[in-house]
């Protein structure tokens, strides 16, 4: 009787042994059931996630594109009103030079001297933005001096 459970059980082992390679030699020609259903749950987590970082990258350049195109709103914005201050701060020295010089024409006319002393008075400021931090070395005008004529 042992002789029969010892060859019982080496029968089961060498059954097991098989069963074990041929298990072997499909997962290395990769037709294992086990092998190809988690396989294809990889697939689909793999798929899941290259689906969900293509919708991330898409809302993220749109999110970028929206930024970039309100930033260049408030850049055009803000050259704009520059250039709008810049017309109206050279409009305003201009119109101080023309009323200067009319007023230098009009003494001239009037008395018809020629040898009137010349004084002179500086020019109105405008106001700063409340936000300008004022002018720096490099940026601040020369200051135009209207001149006015003075009678000895």
């Amino acid at each position: 009787m042992e002789e029969d459970f010892a060859e019982l059980k080496e029968f089961m082992y060498k059954e097991k042994l098989k069963s074990l390679k041929e298990e072997l030699q499909q997962i290395r020609d990769g037709i294992h059931p086990e092998y190809l259903k988690r396989l294809r749950e990889l697939e689909r987590i793999r798929d899941e996630r290259t689906s969900f970082a293509k919708i991330s990258r898409e809302y993220e350049l749109a999110m970028i594109e929206k930024e970039f195109k309100q930033e260049r709103e408030h850049s055009l914005a803000d050259h704009e009103n520059l250039i709008k201050e810049l017309k109206d701060s050279i409009l305003s020295d201009l119109q101080d030079k023309k009323r200067t010089v009319d007023a230098e024409r009009q003494v001239m006319e009037i008395t018809g001297n020629a040898e009137a002393e010349f004084r002179t008075i500086p020019t109105r400021k405008l106001r700063r933005k409340m936000n300008d931090s004022g002018p720096t070395q490099d940026k601040r005008k020369k200051q135009n001096q209207n001149i006015l004529l003075q009678y000895k």
